[in-house]
């Protein structure tokens, strides 16, 4: 297997590595930081700081991410609080926008502004079967357990909700509100204990059973496989960016149409963001035909990348589809290009606009015929000095607007070398400034490229300024 590719590939980005390596750090921990996961993260770390700062220790006992088997599998608990008063079963919610919902409402809503609005369980009724669990493990009774659920964050209940949903540190309150001793002293270290012996071993092998468990029972997709979707498309786009600084850097792909890609991404992902932010505020939005025209022009990986990042316009079915199908017509065009890139734009680190349309349309050969045309008519004139030479390839004259080319060193006394019939055309050698010359005879040594014309004009080119040489083999 060849790895030449490879390595040139990493050659290339090698320079660039640390600023690939903090984008793509951040945004692997800006999609973590929004997601669902590490919000409800987030919740349960404040309500067990809370719980350990403001409830007396030696009368409160605090066990936290508890899973418990169960006949249908296994269910998991935020928080339990044993003391005399009780049992209190927390379960933790980290939500934002207004809360809608009763107690025996089976769905509640979350609207987070005018135009999302999502559904989640009733926390209550998830709540129950913790409840249940517990009481059917440790044999209690309805007066000594009681359901808790916590909301935190920027959330605010529209609707009559039971005192047993709280916000904040109300549940803290609540807490403290139940005063009558319903345990012993004793009684409650064989609970704790108990507990913690019939408790699966907390570990992410525990965590991702229990997430398959819900998974298989509800038939829906869960907020983990969401998570690591955000993160590989979030990795996928910043892959695309790589390609594409590849493709440029070995001449299969302009680097201008590079520059095109980078620049319209950084724009419509500029436009989500501030969609986004619009969205929040109830502001005015930026249209979906403004973001599919930024998407159409090159700026799909950006819009890739920006709906993992602020979680946008990535659940909207029609959307989706359109975006899709501008990333499907960006990518076909690309492969068009980079299949096409020596008939279309040959090498395209040297490439001018004169020679992009002179080599699509075939006139390169009309060119050529000026040319001659023109050393003939200044050769008559006395303005050009006769030579040997008549190849087509001819030294390209500046122009006032064109900055001259590098002085090629020529060895007058080795110009009268005849050409070779048997090598004619045998090498041809491209320049970066865009000069291509014919060549019966080419050797490196060192720094210098050593030709002899068809002419039999003898030449030392300085290597940085070749672009390529072909071997023709043409007699």
């Amino acid at each position: 297997m060849d790895i030449a590719p490879l390595k040139q590939f990493v050659d290339i980005l090698w320079p660039f590595r640390w600023y690939f390596l903090t984008i793509a750090v951040l945004a692997f921990f800006a999609t973590i930081i929004r997601s669902a996961w590490f919000k409800g993260k987030i919740g349960e770390f404040f309500v067990n700081l809370s719980a350990r700062l403001l409830l007396d220790t030696k009368r409160y006992h605090l066990i936290n991410n508890v899973t418990l088997p169960t006949a249908d599998g296994t269910t998991q608990i935020d928080h339990i609080i044993v003391s005399i008063f009780g049992i209190f079963v927390i379960e933790t919610k980290n939500m934002k926008g207004w809360i809608f919902g009763s107690q025996t409402d089976k769905i509640w809503i979350q609207k987070i502004h005018k135009y999302s609005t999502h559904q989640f369980q009733n926390p209550l009724h998830q709540n129950y079967k913790h409840v249940k669990t517990l009481q059917s493990l440790l044999r209690l009774n309805g007066q000594q357990i009681h359901s808790v659920v916590a909301f935190v964050g920027n959330s605010t209940f529209k609707t009559e909700v039971p005192e047993n949903v709280t916000h904040g540190k109300g549940y803290i309150k609540y807490i403290k509100s139940k005063t009558a001793v319903v345990l012993t002293e004793a009684e409650t270290k064989e609970i704790v204990q108990k507990i913690e012996e019939e408790r699966l071993e907390p570990s992410c092998k525990t965590d991702r059973q229990h997430v398959r468990h819900v998974q298989s029972k509800h038939g829906a997709s869960m907020t983990s496989n969401k998570l690591w979707r955000r993160i590989a498309l979030s990795f996928v786009s910043i892959v695309i960016f790589c390609g594409l600084w590849w493709l440029a850097g070995h001449g299969k792909l302009s680097i201008w149409l590079f520059w095109l890609v980078a620049g319209m991404s950084l724009i419509t992902f500029t436009l989500y963001g501030l969609d986004k932010l619009a969205a929040k505020h109830d502001a005015r939005r930026t249209p979906e035909r403004k973001l599919h025209f930024c998407e159409l022009l090159g700026g799909w990986p950006g819009a890739l990348l920006a709906q993992q990042v602020f979680r946008h316009k990535s659940s909207k079915t029609s959307f989706q589809r359109t975006f899709w199908l501008m990333a499907v017509l960006n990518v076909a065009l690309l492969a068009g290009i980079t299949a096409n890139s020596d008939v279309l734009f040959g090498n395209l680190k040297s490439a001018s606009f004169i020679e992009i349309p002179s080599k699509v349309l075939g006139i390169d050969k009309m060119v050529s015929i000026l040319e001659e045309n023109v050393v003939r008519q200044m050769k008559q004139s006395g303005k050009l000095p006769h030579t040997t030479q008549t190849s087509s390839h001819l030294p390209a004259l500046p122009s006032p607007e064109q900055k001259p080319e590098p002085k090629l060193e020529e060895k007058p006394e080795q110009t009268q070398m005849p050409p070779s019939p048997t090598n004619f055309f045998s090498y041809k050698i491209s320049l970066k400034s865009g000069r291509e010359i014919a060549a019966q005879k080419a050797s490196r040594d060192g720094d210098l490229l050593k030709i002899v014309t068809n002419t039999g004009l003898y030449m030392e080119i300085p290597w940085q300024d070749v672009n390529y040489m072909l071997k023709t083999n043409r007699r």
